[in-house]
C-alpha cells in the first residue's frame, strides 16, 4: 500500500466512524468518554491523522454498535498501474532498474 493509499484508507476509517457517531447521536465528548480516550483523539481518528489500533477499533465498534467491517473502507488490491504503462515503461528504461521503480511510483500516485 503506498502512503497516498494508507492516508486514503484511515481517512475513510476515519469518515465511516464520524458517520456511525453522529447515526448513534454521539458527541465527539462522550464517545471519548466511552472510549477512555480525549476528544481531541476522537477528532484526529475522524480526520484520519491517528491511527487507531485493532482493539481500539473493535471498542469503537461495540461502542457504536457497528460492526468492525462497517466501518473499514472497501479497498481494492488491484493492480494500480495499467499493464500497457508498464510495457512503455519497461521498454523506455531497460537496464534502469531504479529509474522504473521511480516512475511506476510516480505513475500509481498519480
Amino acid at each position: 500500500m503506498t502512503k497516498t493509499e494508507q492516508a486514503n484508507f484511515y481517512r475513510m476509517l476515519g469518515d465511516s466512524i464520524k458517520t456511525a457517531r453522529t447515526n448513534a447521536n454521539l458527541t465527539q465528548e462522550a464517545f471519548a468518554d466511552f472510549l477512555k480516550l480525549s476528544r481531541v483523539s476522537i477528532v484526529n481518528i475522524e480526520k484520519g491523522r491517528q491511527h487507531p489500533t485493532i482493539h481500539l477499533l473493535f471498542d469503537i465498534s461495540k461502542t457504536l454498535n457497528v460492526e468492525v467491517a462497517n466501518l473499514l473502507p472497501a479497498f481494492s488490491q488491484a493492480e494500480t498501474i495499467d499493464p500497457k504503462w508498464k510495457k512503455i515503461i519497461a521498454k523506455q528504461f531497460k537496464g534502469k532498474k531504479e529509474t522504473k521503480v521511480k516512475l511506476s511510483k510516480f505513475i500509481e500516485e498519480v
